[in-house]
């Protein structure tokens, strides 16, 4: 009996509270999301014990298919990205954050395409300049170089609380492993690509780009 009154106080505390106008309050008050994303049944994922705000993954998905582009792929389509993201916020504590390398679920996920070596040998190879001006390291090899892997990366942090529970808000999502940390004997999280090529890190791509 008493569960059954806990369960149905519950249950009118969920009736009483409305978490997509709550969470369409905490959009309009946020000036990076404000005007860009609608809260929806859509864009608003219940996952038990917090909300993820995720209006899409085409802007991650684009990223990250670009074999030419040093950086990890893409290896699904976005049904399957998605899934994964959820799978990996799922595990995130409730107050949310950044997470890296995390087993995300999702077979061949992605292509790791970082590698490290030592630094005065990735020092030698080809440099790529970046849009933003940095520059990394490449070496062609073969037509689709890397490694398959399940593992994602995930930035969300909270932008408040909607009915009692925190409401995360999806900033990026990358595969890989390597420059996390987790990548095996002598991986280190790199938080900057600058620092990539100084710390022996290299990106390979296919021979015909």
């Amino acid at each position: 009996m008493k569960l059954i009154l806990e369960n149905w106080k519950k249950y009118l505390e969920e009736q009483e509270c409305n978490p997509l106008q709550e969470i369409q309050q905490l959009i309009d008050g946020n000036q990076y999301l404000k005007g860009k994303v609608v809260a929806s049944k859509k864009t608003v994922h219940d996952l038990g014990d917090k909300y993820l705000l995720m209006a899409g993954v085409s802007h991650i998905a684009e990223r990250h298919q670009e074999k030419c582009f040093p950086g990890s792929l893409f290896n699904v389509g976005e049904d399957q990205i998605m899934q994964a993201i959820l799978n990996v916020v799922k595990q995130m504590p409730p107050e949310g954050g950044k997470v890296l390398a995390v087993a995300s679920g999702v077979d061949n996920l992605g292509t790791e395409r970082l590698v490290k070596a030592d630094p005065e040998q990735v020092a030698t190879l080809k440099d790529y300049k970046m849009k933003d001006g940095t520059v990394v390291k490449i070496k062609s090899e073969g037509d689709n170089p890397g490694k398959p892997t399940d593992r994602l990366s995930v930035i969300a942090p909270s932008i408040g609380e909607a009915c009692g529970k925190p409401v995360l808000s999806l900033v990026t999502a990358f595969p890989g492993f390597m420059g996390t940390g987790k990548g095996g004997s002598g991986d280190i999280e790199i938080k900057d690509r600058k620092d990539f090529a100084p710390n022996g890190y290299y990106f390979v791509i296919p021979e015909q780009c």
